[in-house]
């Protein structure tokens, strides 16, 4: 495919990408870690876009650019700082300079053949994390979003990572004005000890994006930790998510099977959600088996 491309200019790869994996500009400026703007200048020809190369054929070859251009740094070697979201509260940042996952890389994860090993790292330092969003598409218009946050769900990455799972459910919603579309997630804990678990939610047949959105709205805050554990009390009696941390969220969105026209039909005869009303609200609370123990619910008795 590489060979395909070849004579394309940048410009031309840009459309290419949005053309096969109908993917936004916000889309590609995520994976080549670049603001909406700098793509749109890039594909009008503005800029000649030469730098992102390597990163846009990968798109087009694995659904996700691995190796993205570094950031403009001054002369004391400090990166350079970028316009700010709208909705920052501070007009310009710095950005975080990217790093490439290392299963993405052939040599497993070092660029350098002389960086020692990971495992001759300290553990502490092999589980520190912070937060980070890749996207991978898929030809068929389904997408895979991999959110990795720090484990203490106070830190600022770790908000950050609740943030951009609630965010990627609802830029998905605003697409299905044509089609319905359905998310499966898989959840990962760490339970201490250099220990994690993954949890699926929604592996038969996924959840409708629209009932993610009007669930989440009986949370405060539309809490995504919340209604994640909530879910998981009803699939896994002998694991507790409210004693442990998410760390990493999986999120596999595709077009759902079933026609619009079908699910409203059923959605008007209350047929389609097991235990929901016609406003999606539970009719039975689910109740922890008595057996469950949980660390947290233990120290709120002693008290």
């Amino acid at each position: 495919m590489a060979d395909q491309y070849e004579n394309f200019t940048p410009s031309e790869l840009v459309d290419e990408i949005r053309r096969v994996f109908d993917a936004t500009w916000n889309e590609i400026g995520d994976m080549i870690d670049r603001s909406e703007k700098m793509v749109r200048k890039i594909s009008k020809g503005e800029t000649s876009g030469e730098s992102y190369r390597e990163s846009l054929l990968e798109i087009l070859q694995l659904g996700r650019a691995i190796h993205v251009p570094p950031r403009r740094r001054n002369k004391a070697g400090d990166l350079v700082k970028v316009r700010a979201k709208k909705d920052s509260p501070e007009p310009v940042v710095t950005p975080q300079e990217h790093e490439p996952d290392p299963e993405d890389l052939d040599d497993g994860g070092h660029d350098d053949p002389d960086q020692k090993p990971r495992g001759s790292e300290p553990r502490a330092k092999q589980l520190r994390r912070r937060f980070s969003k890749k996207t991978t598409v898929m030809p068929d218009g389904g997408r895979r979003h991999k959110i990795t946050m720090p484990k203490g769900k106070r830190a600022k990455g770790h908000q950050q990572g609740m943030d951009a799972i609630l965010d990627t459910i609802r830029r998905a919603a605003k697409g299905q004005r044509s089609k319905d579309k359905r998310a499966k997630l898989g959840v990962t804990f760490d339970l201490g000890d250099g220990d994690f678990r993954t949890v699926e939610l929604g592996s038969h047949d996924g959840y409708h994006l629209s009932d993610v959105l009007s669930d989440l709205r009986s949370f405060k805050g539309s809490d995504v930790e919340s209604w994640i554990n909530d879910q998981l009390m009803e699939r896994y009696e002998d694991f507790d998510p409210e004693d442990y941390s998410i760390v990493q969220t999986d999120i596999t969105i595709y077009d759902a099977a079933r026609g619009k026209e079908e699910r409203k039909a059923l959605d008007k005869v209350d047929a389609r959600r097991w235990n929901r009303d016609k406003k999606g609200n539970r009719l039975v609370d689910p109740q922890p088996p008595a057996g469950r123990k949980s660390r947290r619910r233990k120290r709120n008795r002693d008290q």
